[in-house]
Formats: C-alpha cells, structure tokens, sequence
C-alpha cells in the first residue's frame, strides 16, 4: 500500500516516572484541524503529559489532511469512515507500532481522538476484534471526546451543495464556538486556531448523518473490546 502519513511525535527520554507497561499513544484530530491540534502552545501541548509520564506520542494528519494520502474517492457502497479506519487498522497502526511502539519498549497502542478522529478508530478497532488475520500492533484502549451519538436539533449541517465540493473550510470562530466553548481553553489557544486549521474532505461530514450515526453502534462499536475512555464527557454536548 502506497501510503503516505504525515504528523508530529513525541518521543520523552525514559525515567524513573514510566510505567511498568508504556503504551504508545496516537493522537487523531478532528474534522477540519490537523495533527497540530495536539501541539497548541508550549504550554498547552500533548509533549508535557509524554514528558512527565515518559510515554512516547505521535500524532497523525488523517488522510486527506495536509500531507497524508486521502482515500477519496469513496467506493460504492463504502463511507469515509470505514475507508479511512480500514486505512488506520491495515496499514498505518501496524506501521506507527514498527517505527515507535517497538523500539521504545511500549506495550500496546491507545488511540487518542478527538471529533471526527472517533469513527474512524471505532472502524479500526472493531476490524482489529474480528478480522480474520492476527494484528500485527496490540490494541490497548481508545479515548474519545467531542463526539455523541446525535446532533444538534437543527441536523447542525446546510444543504449539501450540487455539484459538492472536495472539501469544505469551517471559519475558525465558528469552530472555536462550537468545538472549544468560550472560557474552555486559554486565550493563547484561541490565538492558534487559524495555524491549526484545515480543509475538510467534504465527504468526511457527509458520511456522519448519511451513513455513521444511523448505523455505527451495530456494524462497528458492537465489535469493539478495547477499553473506551470518554474524556471531558461533562463538556460533550452530544454532538459534532
């Protein structure tokens, strides 16, 4: 597979402070952000927590995002969900684990996701229960926020446009209204969005309420053994 995968990592000296078992954590942003979601500000950055526990972090631009292969265009009969959570699953974990998880000792991976970087590793993590060949990275848990089950009453989406666009772009004060609620997140944070900021694949947002929630929990989550850890669930306001 020709895949191309852009990103961040984070990969801390080993101290006294790392556990016994060390996962390899891999962040996945969410729908019009890239892997510079995690690596806000020097002081606002997943580097201080993979410092301080000694855990090694690596960060993905999912496909489609700045220079990580899309898998547009979709097959018939398939989602941007499975395509690029079957992507992550066959070839992008198995490789993250070669490059990372193996040679600083780690013990499994847990998938850290944010939004829209949720379906995907759901998509992975039920193929990675029930595929038929043994995985070749382990799977040790997956923590999600950002993302319910259900949108906001007004469906939260316009009209899809004819013809649709290949991607679409969120302006950023809309995005930091909805996804960082003001007084959630310091106001150099807020100062970052713009640099954080990318073009969505418009089939991304498409595939949520066409195909994702209606039938998510019984084709993918259903599947699913790994740990789930929802994060700031106080905050997630069911929706997108």
């Amino acid at each position: 597979e020709n895949t191309t995968v852009s990103g961040i990592r984070h990969i801390p000296t080993p101290k006294s402070s790392r556990p016994k078992y060390c996962p390899l954590v891999v962040g996945l942003h969410g729908g019009c952000y890239n892997s510079g979601y995690f690596d806000a500000t020097p002081d606002y950055t997943a580097s201080l927590a993979s410092d301080s526990l000694s855990v090694p972090f690596v960060a993905i631009d999912r496909p489609g995002y700045v220079d990580s292969t899309p898998v547009t265009p979709i097959p018939e009969g398939s989602s941007f969900p499975e395509e690029w959570g079957t992507k992550l699953h066959q070839y992008i974990l198995p490789a993250l684990w070669e490059e990372f998880g193996v040679p600083n000792g780690c013990n499994s991976i847990v998938l850290h996701c944010h939004s829209l970087g949720v379906n995907g590793a759901l998509v992975a993590a039920s193929l990675y229960a029930t595929g038929s060949e043994t995985p070749t990275y382990p799977l040790g848990g997956i923590v999600m926020s950002g993302f319910g089950s259900l949108l906001k009453p007004t469906g939260g989406y316009a009209p899809q446009p004819n013809p649709p666009p290949t991607h679409i772009n969120i302006p950023v004060q809309v995005k930091d209204s909805t996804l960082l609620l003001p007084g959630t997140a310091d106001e150099q944070v807020y100062a970052q969005s713009q640099r954080i900021d990318h073009a969505m694949p418009f089939d991304e947002i498409v595939a949520l309420k066409a195909s994702w929630l209606p039938t998510w929990k019984e084709k993918w989550g259903a599947n699913v053994t790994a740990p789930i850890m929802v994060a700031i669930a106080e905050r997630d306001r069911k929706s997108v």
